[in-house]
């Protein structure tokens, strides 16, 4: 398995649990109060809702059908052979240039 098709299930899995529950709601702690000498903790209440969790799951879909564009192995062909045709008229055009100065 390639890295585009773990992102792909792990997008797929969470957008199933996402819808599965309506949302998901999670807590994390937040910034610890001190009123009047006494120690408070507090919580930050996330939410996410079903409309991410339905993107992830197409996002996840879109990942696993799509293949990437591959280039034309015939267009690279071509640019190797013109490189090499520009080389040889380059040379070509040296060597005359030698040869035309020696006689």
């Amino acid at each position: 398995m390639n890295t585009k098709t773990i992102v792909a299930v792990l997008l797929i899995t969470l957008g199933i649990v996402v819808l599965a529950y309506s949302g998901i709601t999670f807590t994390t702690p937040g910034k610890p109060v001190e009123f009047l000498g006494m120690h408070f903790e507090t919580t930050v209440s996330h939410f996410i809702p079903p409309v991410v969790g339905a993107l992830a799951l197409v996002g996840g879909i879109v990942l696993l059908v799509v293949n990437p564009k591959r280039s034309d192995e015939r267009s690279r062909s071509w640019c190797r052979h013109e490189s090499k045709d520009i080389r040889n008229r380059s040379s070509q055009a040296a060597f005359r240039q030698v040869a035309g100065d020696r006689t």
